[in-house]
């Protein structure tokens, strides 16, 4: 039994998906600034260019690079150096959501440490090993949960860009081709916007560096500023949590004793007439109840973007419908009515269900292409399409008699 090198088995399946297929993406192609990227690393080369569709795909058919990516500037001279000498023209909006930046429980199930030093390991992201305190490395998954997560994030961006900005227009979405959500705007009207703009921008998406003290001040007792857009949508937040007279819900908000909140909730509606007025009635601990309840409005308000991949106008992004050199996933292009129902880890799975012998590492449970599967240092025949997710994430090796 002979071990066939991943990296080489990879890019022979890769190309044989580019010749059947003809990437037309992105537009203005001969603008646009390319990196590839190995087994290794996702960009290990950057400053290529291609003048048409043709020599891209030709490119991936006889190169394969297990990564590509693309810039989201137009430069007069794509593939010069330094970042300067490119002389960029314009930038589309680009944003990136990924299941990594949501805080979902199921992280805690299919997410596993190991360390190294004491071969100690389980499951979720403790900072250190729980047996001995040393570094530990992490094996991180995607399901559904994350996934459909992900998915709502991306819907709520779409919505402030449509009805508060009068944005969403010209645009593309796609699979990452891994953990969420790729969306490009390239309206003309954005186009030009300066990196502070676009900071601006971010800033109001994330709420960032928004603390409850921007939304309290005192006047013959707390107040709430509703001065803003941002600060009415925190407010419409906070009377949603009262008015579900939940107690259990506000006494984990708020940090408060569950049988205060009962009692709070007594008067439930005239707390939130006091609310609408933006008066903040005075209970016990008030400043510290009402502070907690804005910074719980806030998490649920803003927007959980990558942040640096959305400012960083010199970033590249993963090519449209290309391959995911992590996953063997496809970075499927979607429109909105396809986006509702889409299932990444099915409706992204671009190879066929051969089966072929792989010897795979220990797993935690996990879900692909409608089915869940958990592995413990075996060797076995699966479905090709499977063993290329498992290679890809360097828990699996091809096998050859």
């Amino acid at each position: 039994m002979k071990i066939i090198n991943a990296e080489l088995f990879l890019k022979n399946e890769f190309s044989n998906f580019y010749n059947k297929i003809f990437i037309k993406e992105p537009n203005q192609i001969e603008k646009r600034e390319f990196g590839i990227g190995n087994f290794h690393e996702k960009i290990y080369k950057r400053h290529l260019s291609f003048t048409n569709y043709k020599e891209l795909n030709a490119f991936l058919r006889e190169e394969t690079p297990l990564y590509i990516s693309f810039s989201g500037s137009y430069y007069k001279n794509p593939s010069a150096v330094p970042m300067q000498n490119k002389n960029r023209i314009a930038a589309d909006l680009f944003y990136e959501i990924d299941a990594d930046d949501l805080d979902t429980e199921c992280k805690q199930q299919h997410d596993i440490w190991y360390c190294e030093k004491c071969s100690a390991s389980g499951k979720g992201k403790p900072q250190k090993c729980i047996e001995c305190g040393a570094n530990v490395k992490y094996q991180q998954w995607v399901c559904k949960e994350c996934l459909n997560a992900a998915k709502k994030e991306l819907y709520r961006l779409i919505k402030i860009l449509e009805k508060e900005f009068d944005i969403f227009e010209d645009y593309l979405i796609n699979f990452s081709g891994h953990k969420g959500y790729h969306l490009h705007i390239r309206a003309e009207k954005i186009k030009s916007l300066s990196k502070e703009a676009r900071n601006e921008l971010m800033d109001y998406i994330t709420l960032h560096n928004l603390t409850p003290e921007n939304f309290v001040y005192k006047d013959k007792g707390l107040r709430f500023n509703d001065s803003s857009t941002i600060a009415k949508k925190i407010k419409k937040e906070i009377y949603n949590i009262i008015e579900k007279n939940n107690a259990e819900l506000l006494s984990l908000t708020t940090h408060s004793p569950y049988s205060k909140m009962q009692k709070l909730l007594e008067n439930k509606k005239e707390l939130l007439e006091n609310l609408q007025n933006n008066f903040l009635p005075k209970i016990p601990r008030a400043k510290l109840f009402w502070e907690n309840l804005i910074q719980y409005a806030i998490n649920k308000v803003k927007i959980y973007i990558d942040r640096q991949t959305s400012i960083d106008i010199n970033k590249i992004l993963r090519l449209p419908n290309s391959l995911h050199g992590g996953t063997g996933l496809q970075a499927k292009i979607l429109s909105l009515d396809e986006l509702k129902n889409f299932d990444p880890l099915k409706d992204a799975i671009v190879f066929d269900n051969t089966e072929i012998k792989v010897a795979i590492k220990k797993t935690p449970k996990f879900y692909f292409n409608g089915s869940h599967y958990k592995f413990d240092n075996e060797i076995a025949y699966i479905e090709k399409n499977l063993a290329i997710y498992l290679i890809a994430k360097h828990l699996a090796k091809p096998l050859v008699k």
